[in-house]
């Protein structure tokens, strides 16, 4: 089930990005978000009643500093796809989402295994390869528009996923 949870996950979340990514060039970036967002609300409304759990205060609060990271990520991510390459933002943005956590575990003393470390590696050698498919001029052209609102938008991408584990296990899709 974990599998099946992660592959549609994945699906939806590519094609979110994909399609927030192309309407973000047609219409204001912040409607895009903000009709994102409803919908988003409306899911998280829907699923409550099974996913939910007993929540604390401080759980609304960890809740909504998330929520506030990661809406101004998407604002700043859609913004980059409107603008730049989504070959070269959306894998520079999801490997500093990934990276942001692990950074995080690490300053907090958290070790990771050798497999761990080269899977890291690869990932950063994977969004270079992918993020250069004109060749390496192209990614250089493209890293003065797009790099910088992309590393960003991973970063907050990354503080939302940060935020949102301070919250307790038990409170289940609540703070979200």
């Amino acid at each position: 089930m974990a599998v099946v949870l992660a592959l549609a996950s994945a699906v939806v979340y590519g094609a979110s990005d994909f399609l927030g990514g192309l309407a973000s060039r047609k219409a204001s970036v912040f409607g895009v978000v903000a009709v994102s967002q409803l919908v988003g609300l409306a899911a998280l409304l829907v699923l409550l009643p099974w996913l939910g759990g007993p929540v604390a205060g401080a759980d609304l609060g960890w809740g909504a500093a998330a929520g506030l990271a990661g809406a101004a990520g998407l604002v700043v991510f859609f913004r980059a796809l409107a603008g730049g390459v989504m070959s070269v933002v959306a894998p520079v943005t999801a490997v500093t989402a990934a990276a942001v956590p692990v950074l995080v575990g690490l300053l907090q003393g958290e070790t990771i295994g050798p497999w761990t470390a080269a899977g890291i590696g690869l990932a950063l050698v994977a969004v270079v390869l992918a993020s250069a498919e004109a060749g390496l001029s192209a990614l250089r052209a493209a890293r003065t528009s797009a790099l910088a609102p992309a590393l960003l938008a991973g970063a907050m991408f990354g503080l939302f996923f940060v935020l949102l584990d301070r919250t307790s296990a038990d409170a289940g899709l609540t703070p979200w």
